[in-house]
């Protein structure tokens, strides 16, 4: 008998498996988990919440040595096992489960470098630090697969191997090489089990199906990969849907009604790179409350702290440690965001108009400089209407399966309509902005380019224009459809 300790290493090689030319036959290959029946329940649901590592083709009856639905003659109590007695059939369940193998060949076809079928080698596996949703007694860190993928082609993979959701599906991890949840990572999880008894593949070596590996079709759901940190490199992943409508979202905050010039400030896509930066956080500072007004007490303009308090609640919604910095004479004001003027090289702080506020402001900007140095660090600054479509874009981002599975490295389900539905109470609406904007005026803060005590930001009045602005924001986020899971 083959206990669970030496699973690893006296694994099944299966009669029907093929090494390195598998995959150019065109067929799914698995990898196979054999199980006592009183385990396999718990395994069950443990692929069911690990679905990236652990895709489920089939799952065979107590003793059924067949798996019809996969493959017409196949026999798994017939094959090789190196000379280990069987195990006692009418106890024992079969799991057959996706494998990466079975996208080589689209890739190599799309132009793709496939480095191990190159060089006629198994494909490099490594045993990371994420931990796997345990069940039962089932539970390990995630097993990945490393391919190095030129960067011009780094979505051309994504798409091809997110259309086959049975083979591992799109990566969970892209940085300098590429990775994908393993099957491997079954093994591992029968190894902690310590299971009576137990049989795995080998690593490598595969069931071969008769299951053609036709893709999915593409659709909106597909996804495009996104630079977002130069060091540690790292990409993100996030569907053609959501990205069309976070674009929408930024052409909108591009508008410019009080002719500010603000177009000059604006790059394609920063919106959209600072939504997936922030998504991919665990922890955001953000900063406000510069005092353009250094003539009246307060000193603090109107622009800033409503865009600053619309991030931090759609960041504290979605499980983020959100800290606030500000001015020591601003803390009781609890709002954020950069203002409309930075420090100098001599030192000092000018508004707009020129004048020397040094006075009256905190270094807070230290925070900015010091980031540029420390890995991992990303800054990102916003005006009332940027924030807004930051919360926003957060929230598609929070609906889109695509980048879901990849920030939770395909160890979970994305998260249920429920959970997405508690998040629309936390988006900007024209009552929650026009009350913020009116509790600020209640304090003395005043519009930063007109100086006046009125329900106006930088001249332009709540009503019609930010008020329009953040319904135009809202409509386009809710008509998304952002929980699709296909």
């Amino acid at each position: 008998m083959l206990t669970a300790a030496g699973v690893a290493r006296r694994s099944i090689v299966f009669l029907r498996s093929i090494a390195t030319t598998a995959s150019d036959l065109g067929y799914q290959q698995a990898n196979v988990v054999i199980l006592p029946k009183t385990l396999a329940n718990d395994f069950q649901t443990f692929c069911w919440r690990n679905p990236a590592a652990l895709p489920l083709l089939y799952r065979s009856q107590s003793g059924e040595t067949s798996c019809l639905p996969l493959a017409s003659h196949a026999d798994i109590q017939a094959t090789d096992t190196g000379g280990v007695q069987g195990p006692c059939w009418p106890d024992m369940v079969c799991f057959y489960l996706g494998c990466s193998f079975s996208f080589e060949r689209q890739l190599r076809e799309a132009g793709v470098p496939v480095r191990n079928v190159e060089q006629g080698r198994n494909v490099s596996m490594y045993k990371t630090a994420v931990p796997c949703v345990p069940v039962g007694v089932f539970h390990c860190p995630l097993v990945v697969t490393m391919r190095p993928v030129p960067a011009g082609l780094l979505t051309t993979a994504a798409q091809i191997t997110h259309c086959n959701p049975y083979a591992h599906g799109a990566p969970i991890h892209i940085g300098d090489p590429v990775f994908w949840a393993c099957g491997v990572t079954a093994i591992e999880a029968i190894r902690n089990s310590k299971a009576p008894l137990a049989f795995s593949h080998s690593p490598g070596s595969m069931f071969l199906t008769d299951v053609p590996d036709s893709p999915l079709p593409t659709s909106q759901l597909s996804p495009l990969c996104f630079l977002v940190s130069q060091n540690p490199l790292l990409y993100s992943l996030a569907s053609q849907r959501a990205v069309e409508k976070i674009r929408q979202l930024e052409e909108v905050i591009g508008e410019d009604p009080g002719d500010r010039g603000i177009q000059a400030l604006f790059v394609q896509d920063e919106l959209l790179r600072s939504c997936l930066t922030l998504s991919h956080s665990t922890s955001v500072a953000i900063t406000t409350g510069f005092p353009t007004h250094y003539m009246h007490s307060p000193p603090d303009e109107t622009d800033g702290p409503p865009g600053a308090l619309a991030m931090a609640t759609m960041l504290l919604a979605l499980g983020k440690q959100v800290t606030m910095v500000t001015d020591k004479r601003a803390v009781q004001m609890n709002q954020d965001l950069v203002g409309e003027a930075v420090r100098t090289a001599d030192g000092n702080y000018y508004n707009m108009r020129g004048v020397n506020i040094k006075h009256l402001v905190d270094p807070v900007d230290d925070l900015f400089v010091a980031a540029m140095d420390l890995p991992g660090i990303t800054t990102i600054g916003v005006s009332n209407w940027g924030g807004y479509a930051v919360a926003c874009g957060l929230y598609l981002l929070s609906g889109c399966p695509s980048h879901q599975r990849y920030r939770r490295k395909g160890t979970e389900p994305v998260p249920s309509p429920e959970w997405q539905d508690n998040l629309v109470a936390c988006l900007p609406s024209v009552d929650k902005e026009e009350a913020v904007l009116s509790t600020l005026v209640r304090l003395g803060v005043r519009s930063g380019k007109t100086g006046n005590l009125a329900m106006e930001v930088d001249g332009l009045t709540f009503h019609p224009t930010h008020s329009d602005i953040i319904s135009r924001l809202r409509v386009l986020t809710l008509d998304s459809a952002p929980t699709d899971t296909a």
